[in-house]
C-alpha cells in the first residue's frame, strides 16, 4: 500500500460542518454543501434562519496577513453601508480559522450569503445597475486603510508577473511569445507613467466582471462578494474587468455604455481613467492567463493547449490593431 500525498483535496462537508462553522457565530447550522469550486472551495451554510457563504483557501494561495487585509477592507465597507457579503465573527471574536488539510496549511472565512439572484443581462439596464453599484462601493472604500499587507493591483501584479507565468507556456510557438513580450512592454508604458495623483486610485474589487454579484427580486440593489482579489490599485482597472468581460461576450458596446452611464450617476469618471480602460481590457486578459499558467498544477493543464493559446493571441492582437497600432 502505497501513501500519496494530495495537492488539492475537497474538505468534507460534514467535517467542516461540525469542527469549523460551530467555531462562528452561525445560529444553529443544520448544514453545509459544497458549492463551487473557483480559485478556492466555496461552501454554502444554512441554519434554521439564514445561510451563509463559507470560503476554504487554496494552500498557499494567501497569506494570513492578505486575507486579514480583506477581513478589513470587507468590515470597513459594510460599516459604511455598502451592499456586501461580510464577515462573520468566531466565537472567539477572530475571523480567520487555520486548517490541517491533506495538502498542508489552507485557512476558513465564514461571511454572510448574497441573497438574490445572478444578473442575466437581457436588458442593458442590468449593466447600468452594475455600474451604478459599483460606483457605490469605490465611494464608500474612501478612506479604508489596514494594517496587514497585501499585494497591490500594480503593475507587476497585473502585467510583469502574469507574463513570466506565461512564458514557459509558449516555448513551443516563440512568435507567440515575441508578440506577449512586445505587447506587454507597449502596455506598461501606457500605465507606468500614471500617478496616483492623476487618476482614480484607492480600494478595489479586482475582479468586478459582471457577475460576483447577485440582484434582488424587490429592488436594483446588487450584493457583491469574492473579494479575494481585492487591494490598492487603479480604478480604471476595476471598471475596466467589466468592460473585459463585455468584450469576451460580443456585448462591448451596448453594456460598457451603460455600465459608464450608471457608474458616473455616482461618481465621475476622468477622461484619463476613461482612456485607460482600452489598455487595462488586455492587461485584464493577460493577468487571466497568467492565472491559469501560474495555478496549472491545481487547475489542470489539459486545457491550456494551442487552441486556448489560439484564443486569447487572436483577442489580444484584436485589441493592439484597433487600439494601438
Amino acid at each position: 500500500m502505497l501513501n500519496i500525498g494530495a495537492s488539492y483535496s475537497t474538505l468534507s462537508s460534514a467535517d467542516l460542518l461540525e469542527h469549523v462553522v460551530s467555531q462562528y457565530y452561525v445560529d444553529n447550522p443544520i448544514s453545509c454543501e459544497f458549492w463551487h469550486r473557483g480559485i478556492n472551495d466555496t461552501y454554502k451554510v444554512k441554519s434554521n434562519t439564514e445561510s451563509y457563504t463559507l470560503r476554504i483557501y487554496r494552500k498557499d494561495w494567501r497569506t494570513l496577513p492578505q486575507i486579514n487585509f480583506e477581513v478589513d477592507a470587507l468590515n470597513y465597507l459594510h460599516d459604511k453601508g455598502a451592499n456586501i457579503s461580510y464577515p462573520v465573527k468566531r466565537l472567539d471574536n477572530e475571523y480567520v480559522t487555520p486548517l490541517n488539510t491533506p495538502e498542508g496549511l489552507r485557512y476558513a472565512l465564514v461571511t454572510s450569503f448574497a441573497e438574490g439572484e445572478e444578473l442575466s443581462y437581457d436588458d442593458v439596464q442590468d449593466a447600468y445597475i452594475y455600474g451604478v453599484n459599483v460606483a457605490d462601493i469605490h465611494s464608500l472604500s474612501a478612506g479604508f486603510s489596514s494594517e496587514h499587507l497585501r499585494f497591490e493591483l500594480d503593475h507587476i501584479h497585473l502585467l510583469s508577473e502574469p507574463l513570466e507565468y506565461i512564458r514557459p507556456f509558449l516555448t513551443h510557438r516563440p512568435e507567440c511569445w515575441t508578440f506577449m513580450k512586445n505587447f506587454g512592454a507597449l502596455l506598461l508604458e501606457v500605465i507606468k507613467d500614471t500617478h496616483h495623483k492623476s487618476v482614480d486610485y484607492g480600494l478595489c474589487h479586482g475582479d468586478f466582471h459582471g457577475w460576483n454579484a447577485h440582484k434582488h427580486k424587490s429592488s436594483n440593489t446588487l450584493t457583491f462578494f469574492d473579494f479575494d482579489c481585492c487591494g490598492y490599485g487603479w480604478r480604471a482597472y476595476d471598471i475596466a474587468v467589466f468592460r473585459w468581460d463585455a468584450r469576451l461576450e460580443g456585448k462591448e458596446s451596448e453594456r460598457w455604455e451603460a455600465f459608464v452611464k450608471g457608474y458616473e450617476t455616482k461618481r465621475k469618471i476622468s477622461d484619463l481613467d476613461l482612456k485607460l480602460t482600452t489598455a487595462f481590457v488586455a492587461i485584464r486578459d493577460i493577468w487571466l492567463m497568467g492565472l491559469h499558467m501560474c495555478n496549472a498544477e491545481d487547475f489542470g493543464r489539459g486545457f491550456l493547449d494551442d487552441a486556448y493559446i489560439d484564443k486569447r493571441i487572436k483577442f489580444l492582437k484584436t485589441i493592439e490593431e484597433e487600439h494601438f497600432a
